[in-house]
């Protein structure tokens, strides 16, 4: 095992940079109560136990125990790994056990000081180890936030576990990374970034909710709640008048009933060959699809310059297919019913541009046929058109809805559309 004190010695006392991890048993009163004190012993007793057997594993060191545990690690990567285990081995115990055994963690990065008991103080009931600092308070509120299942990290946690999991052994399984949101700590003067960890075989997880001591905040810091009860305040006077207005155009732009259009957000299309002379192609690409998708009326997009914020927010880098989670995010900040995304790769020997495009169903998580298209390097715009084509005449973009009334259509090659190819290649230079 580790020493939690590298440098200073265990023998004195100091102050240390270390992962805090710390987790707490959901609702061990109930439990207590429904189990009776007998086979509630028991069965605390085994989880402290496979608790405790984890920490060999995963070189950490146990600092104080309650309903959980608070832990230290020389690394975060190591403490993720440990959070993950933990979660397998009590639903594991849950299962044996026949009740539902589920922890939230909270582990993040920070400077904390150590002081060794005395081995009287110990003998008397006293810990080992005390341990001090913000980052302690940090972590027990970061795990208060979470649900059960549920590991939350701090920014500067993540980014650092994050790096250091490549090539990292997570007992065989894939682990997924997901931006939670940003909140606001009482106590905390400024918001904090929060991610989810999960392996691969945890069901798929919910941003937490808020919580006395936390809660979710825009990017001015202002709570969330309390900024849509502020909107929701100020758009009711002018609601009626909208109301009126856009019923007038609804009547006339659809024969009947609900707008049946679906939403559709273009993630973006990524460089394979990282051919920095092709980067411009990239956003040419997504603000040309974009376009034309909604150049019939019938599909509404969303806006580039949305979906380039909410791809920073939520850390989509990869432009991939997305997990449940993103999905749900995705969804709470667009509405989109559907995400398109894809890659393309420029020939320069053959002057030929490929294409690939995927989509991704966002209630389902379901992916769609891709479309591959090739064309000259030079005719970026036939080929944006050919791909829309082939979205339109197949799954998933044919049946969405009914065609729009002429007067809300647009031809085929809108100025935008040419503009938007030649106001990024300018930009790429």
């Amino acid at each position: 095992m580790t020493s939690i004190v590298s440098s200073p010695s265990p023998s004195s006392d100091g102050a240390v940079l270390r992962a805090l991890l710390v987790t707490d048993l959901v609702d061990s009163t109930k439990l207590l109560e429904s189990l009776g004190d007998e086979r509630a012993f028991e069965i605390f007793g085994r989880h402290d136990r496979l608790a405790r057997d984890l920490l060999t594993r995963h070189n950490g060191i146990e600092i104080d125990k309650t309903d959980g545990f608070l832990l230290l690690f020389d690394r975060p990567v190591d403490a993720v790994a440990y959070s993950l285990a933990y979660h397998r081995a009590l639903s594991q115990l849950g299962a044996e056990e026949d009740i539902l055994l589920e922890a939230r963690a909270g582990i993040h990065l920070g400077e904390v000081w150590v002081r060794q008991n005395s081995p009287e103080d110990v003998a008397r009931g006293a810990k080992p180890l005390e341990v001090e600092g913000l980052a302690k308070p940090m972590a027990a509120r970061l795990m208060s936030l979470g649900l059960g299942g549920q590991t939350l990290l701090t920014s500067g946690t993540h980014d650092l576990a994050k790096r250091a999991a490549v090539g990292f052994d997570f007992d065989g399984h894939e682990v997924l990374w997901i931006f939670a949101g940003r909140y606001g700590f009482k106590g905390v003067d400024q918001p904090i970034r929060v991610f989810m960890v999960r392996a691969d075989d945890q069901e798929a997880q919910q941003p937490p909710p808020d919580s006395g001591k936390a809660w979710r905040v825009d990017r001015g810091g202002r709570p969330l709640a309390q900024s849509r009860r502020r909107l929701k305040k100020i758009s009711a006077a002018a609601a009626a008048v909208i109301i009126a207005a856009v019923a007038a155009v609804v009547f006339f732009a659809l024969d009947s009933g609900e707008d049946p259009r679906k939403t559709l957000a273009v993630l973006g299309f990524a460089n394979l060959k990282h051919d920095p002379g092709v980067d411009w192609i990239s956003t040419a690409l997504a603000e040309t699809l974009s376009s034309e998708l909604a150049g019939g009326g019938d599909i509404r997009t969303v806006p580039g310059e949305a979906m380039a914020r909410i791809r920073s927010e939520l850390g989509l880098t990869d432009l991939k297919t997305l997990t449940a989670e993103t999905l749900a995010l995705l969804y709470s900040r667009t509405g989109a019913d559907y995400v398109v995304g894809g890659s393309y790769h420029v020939a320069r020997s053959e002057g030929a541009l490929t294409l690939s495009v995927w989509t991704q169903e966002v209630s389902t998580g379901e992916q769609l046929p891709t479309v591959m298209q090739k064309a000259a390097e030079d005719n970026l715009f036939g080929l944006v058109a050919t791909t829309v084509s082939d979205l339109r005449t197949g799954r998933p973009l044919s049946p969405l809805a009914r065609p729009a009334p002429a007067g809300l259509r647009s031809a085929r090659g809108t100025p935008r559309s040419r503009a938007a190819c030649a106001a990024a290649r300018r930009a790429g230079g």
